[in-house]
C-alpha cells in the first residue's frame, strides 16, 4: 500500500474512533467502532499508528470499563466474551457500590483502540439485547398471560446471532489477539479470576430464534 493511501486510512480510522467516542447515539457509536476495526484489520494498521502516528514506539495496553449494569443476569458474561474475542481483548468483571447495592461492570483489557471499541460495542449490544428481550417478554405476557423463560431464551439467541456475525468478520479479516496482550494479561490477572460464562436455562425455543434474528 502506498504511504499516502495508508495515511488516508489511518486518518479515517481516527475520525471513526472520534465519532464512536463522542456520539450520543449508541447504535452509531458501535457502528463506527466496528467499521474502524474492519479497516485496521484489512490494512494491517496497528493501534500505535492510530494513537500516535507512524513513529509511535509502543502500543499502549489499557483497561476500559463498561457502563454499570443494574440487571445482573449472567448473559452479560457470554456477550462480553464474544465482543472481547472480536476486538482482540481480554475481559474481566469489577464491581461498584451504589446506594448500598453491589453492581457489576465489565472491563476490557487490550490495546487502547481495541479496548475502547470493545467497551462501546458491548454497551450498545447489551442495552439493545436487554431492550428487545423485555419487549418480547411483555408481548408474550400480553398474548398468553405468561412468559416463563422468554427473556433468557431471547438473549441467548441474541448473543448467538452476534457471535456468528462477529466471528465471520474476525475470520474474514484474520483478527488474532496479540501475544503481547495475552502475556500482559496473564501477569496482570494472576491474583484474580477470569470471566466465566455461567449456564443459563432456556425456556422458549421460539424466543431464542427471535433473539438470533434480532
Amino acid at each position: 500500500m502506498e504511504s499516502n493511501d495508508r495515511e488516508r486510512y489511518i486518518d479515517k480510522i481516527r475520525k471513526l474512533f472520534a465519532l464512536a467516542g463522542n456520539n450520543p447515539s449508541e447504535e452509531e457509536a458501535a457502528s463506527a467502532a466496528l467499521q474502524a476495526q474492519r479497516l485496521m484489520a484489512k490494512y494491517s494498521i496497528d493501534p500505535s499508528e492510530v494513537e500516535g502516528g507512524a513513529e509511535a514506539a509502543k502500543q499502549k495496553i489499557i483497561e476500559v470499563e463498561t457502563e454499570t449494569m443494574r440487571d445482573t443476569r449472567t448473559w452479560r458474561f457470554h456477550l462480553a466474551r464474544v465482543v472481547a474475542e472480536a476486538f482482540r481483548c481480554e475481559v474481566f468483571q469489577s464491581c461498584v457500590y451504589e446506594g448500598g447495592r453491589k453492581l457489576p461492570r465489565l472491563v476490557f483489557y487490550g490495546y487502547e483502540c481495541d479496548a475502547q471499541a470493545a467497551a462501546l460495542t458491548f454497551n450498545y449490544l447489551y442495552k439493545a439485547g436487554t431492550r428487545l428481550a423485555r419487549a418480547q417478554d411483555r408481548e408474550r405476557r400480553k398474548r398468553y398471560g405468561f412468559a416463563s423463560g422468554v427473556f433468557n431464551s431471547f438473549v441467548i439467541g441474541f448473543t448467538r446471532g452476534v457471535e456468528a456475525e462477529l466471528k465471520a468478520q474476525s475470520q474474514e479479516l484474520m483478527i488474532v489477539e496479540s501475544e503481547e496482550v495475552k502475556n500482559a494479561y496473564r501477569e496482570y490477572s494472576k491474583s484474580m479470576g477470569k470471566v466465566s460464562a455461567h449456564r443459563m436455562r432456556r425456556g422458549s425455543s421460539s424466543a431464542a430464534a427471535d433473539g438470533e434474528r434480532a
